[in-house]
């Protein structure tokens, strides 16, 4: 029988995306991503014990490199997927509940930021005329994955199925987070994103 983890665990996982199936302006690429992840187990107020517990997800990074572009246009040198702000008020969402059958169902809401080509470390130490390779876009809604039948906590390569296609816009500073604003650039339409196991 699954139980709930109890508030205040804290668990460091490794997590992969094998075959991440992403659109960006006429190509079409997938990457295998492979990174860690942070969660934190929190009380949910008001619900009856034992029955649901908050997931908060402080960290949440993956990177890989795509293979060729199917269509026209340039393939990424590297793709980085990661957490976009830490504190986001997103906890609510992602909730632990146990199910009638004894299992656990888990859904996580994430708020990414995406950097297509070189990672940060990477620009920073590469010339400055080179920058305008690197594009850094954001979720224009939180990214949803679900996992309906873990029969554990924390999961052991359990695989959590994308909800709906993730729309990606530019990341501008001076939108001040507003999800209206920003033309939709990229798609990602497969993350098959495995937690735990490794």
């Amino acid at each position: 029988m699954a139980q709930l983890p109890s508030p205040g665990d804290s668990f460091d996982l490794d997590v992969s995306a094998e075959n991440t199936k992403t659109k960006q302006e006429g190509s079409t690429f997938t990457v295998a991503l492979s990174g860690d992840l942070t969660f934190e187990i929190h009380e949910v107020e008001g619900a009856p014990p034992g029955r649901a517990v908050l997931v908060a997800v402080p960290g949440f990074r993956l990177t890989g490199r795509p293979d060729r572009s199917r269509d026209r246009g340039s393939t990424p040198g590297q793709v980085t997927v990661e957490q976009r702000d830490p504190d986001a008020d997103l906890d609510r969402q992602n909730l632990l509940r146990l199910t009638g059958d004894s299992r656990l169902d888990h859904v996580l809401a994430l708020d990414l930021r995406v950097t297509f080509g070189r990672s940060q470390e990477e620009a920073a130490a590469d010339a400055p005329e080179r920058e305008r390779d690197r594009r850094v876009l954001r979720t224009k809604e939180p990214a949803v994955f679900r996992s309906r039948s873990l029969d554990d906590f924390p999961p052991e390569g359990d695989e959590y199925r994308l909800l709906s296609p993730i729309l990606l816009v530019d990341d501008d500073p001076d939108d001040g987070g507003d999800r209206d604003r920003g033309e939709v650039v990229a798609v990602i339409d497969r993350f098959p994103l495995r937690v735990g196991g490794n």
